[in-house]
C-alpha cells in the first residue's frame, strides 16, 4: 500500500500544485517554464509508474461486492467519457456541454469504474481520481481567472461546470466529428479491455 500511496501524492501532488496559480508561478518563475513543466511531467510519470507498481504489488484486497449491475455503468457512462476526452482540446464547441470536459471525462471513469469494482487498490486510484477532477475545475477557473479576468469572464459567459447548462448561449456547438471519434475509441478500448486491463469489459453485457 506504501507503493500505491506514494504513486498517488505525487502524481495528484504534482497535479494540485501546477493547479495553484501562485505555486506555479513561483516555481516556474524560479526554474523556468520549460523546466517547470519536464519536472510536472517527470513526476507525473513516476507517480504512473508506482500507482501500477503499488496496486500490483497489494494484490486482491476486497473491500465490498459490486452489484450485479456494476459493470453496466461504466459500459454505459464511458461512451460519453470518450466523447467529451476527444473533443477537450480539439473541438471548442464541446464547451457548450461543459467548460472542462476532459476532466468531466475523468469523473465519469472514476465513478462509473467504482461501482463495477470493490477492491482495495482500485477503489484508492479511482476515489483519487474521482475527487481529482471537480477539485481541479475549481483550481483551472481560479487559475484562469487570476491571470487572465476579462478572459476568464468570457469564457464564464458562455459555459458552465453543470452539464448542458450553457447549452443555449454557448457559440458552438460540438462537432460531430467528436462524437464519432470518442464513439470509436469506446469500441476499441471496450474490445482490447481484457488485453489491456486483465478484465473483459463485455461482461457487463
Amino acid at each position: 500500500m506504501t507503493t500505491l500511496t506514494a504513486g498517488l501524492a505525487l502524481f495528484f501532488g504534482s497535479h494540485v500544485a501546477s493547479g495553484l496559480y501562485p505555486v506555479r508561478r513561483a516555481l516556474a518563475g524560479a526554474m523556468g517554464e520549460g523546466a517547470y513543466k519536464g519536472l510536472v511531467t517527470v513526476a507525473s510519470l513516476a507517480g504512473i509508474a508506482l500507482m501500477v507498481l503499488g496496486a500490483r504489488a497489494m494484490g486482491f484486497v476486497p473491500v465490498y461486492t459490486p452489484p450485479a449491475y456494476g459493470p453496466l455503468v461504466p459500459a454505459l457512462l464511458m461512451p460519453a467519457a470518450f466523447i467529451l476526452m476527444s473533443g477537450a482540446y480539439s473541438d471548442p464547441g464541446m464547451k457548450a456541454v461543459v467548460r472542462h470536459p476532459f476532466l468531466w471525462a475523468i469523473g465519469l471513469f472514476a465513478a462509473s469504474h467504482l461501482v463495477a469494482n470493490g477492491e482495495l487498490s482500485l477503489l484508492m486510484v479511482f476515489g483519487a481520481f474521482l475527487v481529482y477532477a471537480p477539485l481541479a475545475m475549481l483550481l483551472a477557473d481560479a487559475k484562469m481567472r487570476a491571470r487572465d479576468p476579462q478572459r476568464f469572464a468570457e469564457l464564464a459567459a458562455r459555459s458552465s461546470n453543470i452539464p448542458f447548462a450553457a447549452w443555449a448561449k454557448a457559440p458552438q456547438k460540438p462537432k460531430l466529428r467528436s462524437v464519432i471519434v470518442g464513439l470509436v475509441l469506446y469500441v476499441v478500448v471496450f474490445w482490447t479491455h481484457a488485453l489491456v486491463i486483465g478484465k473483459s469489459a463485455a461482461i457487463s453485457l
